[in-house]
């Protein structure tokens, strides 16, 4: 039982009495002042990170002078322990199926800008000035070779004129 079995629909039905929060309104919505919650019922301490705000991303394209990102969709929350400071990072919503089923149309990737990344890495790239992609990236004798997961395309091609926009360190999906 407990709120541990409430969660998952065991037991007694959690109240707003099981957390240290203050309620919002009529909602039944907690707000939790503190970073963690006490779960009293089950003698243990469940930590509730800080969220950060990130722009979701539609297209990124190389720019004068760098990357030129569009204006943001909208924004996701990520936990600021994903986010270290001294580093940018964004969401990119996902086109295309190039990636699939590793990473499917509509996911977020979540992306940390760096110019490099480490063999066999995903990363987005834009390849000779075109709109950016997600590809494994691969660094073969001063040559870069990028590598979908989809078995219907190319699985992997040589590319020239490559700019690495950063690291993907996550994708999130919404399930419809």
């Amino acid at each position: 039982g407990g709120v541990a079995g409430a969660l998952f629909g065991i037991g007694r039905p959690a109240t707003p009495a099981d957390f240290t929060g203050e309620i919002i309104g009529d909602t039944g919505g907690i707000v939790f002042p503190t970073a963690s919650i006490s779960m009293d019922s089950i003698g243990e301490v469940w930590k509730v990170p800080e969220q950060h705000y990130l722009p979701i991303i539609g297209v990124v394209r190389a720019g004068s002078g760098g990357i030129a990102f569009e204006e943001p969709l909208g924004y996701a929350t990520v936990d600021k322990d994903a986010v270290p400071n001294g580093s940018r990072y964004f969401y990119l919503r996902v086109k295309g199926e190039s990636m699939s089923p590793e990473i499917m149309p509509g996911d977020l990737a979540l992306v940390r800008e760096q110019p490099e990344v480490e063999y066999g890495e995903l990363a987005v790239v834009i390849v000779d000035g075109e709109e950016g992609t997600i590809k494994r990236v691969f660094h073969k004798n001063g040559e870069v070779f990028l590598q979908a997961t989809n078995p219907s395309y190319n699985r992997t091609e040589k590319a020239d004129n490559v700019k690495i926009v950063g690291k993907v360190k996550k994708t999130v999906r919404d399930y419809k």
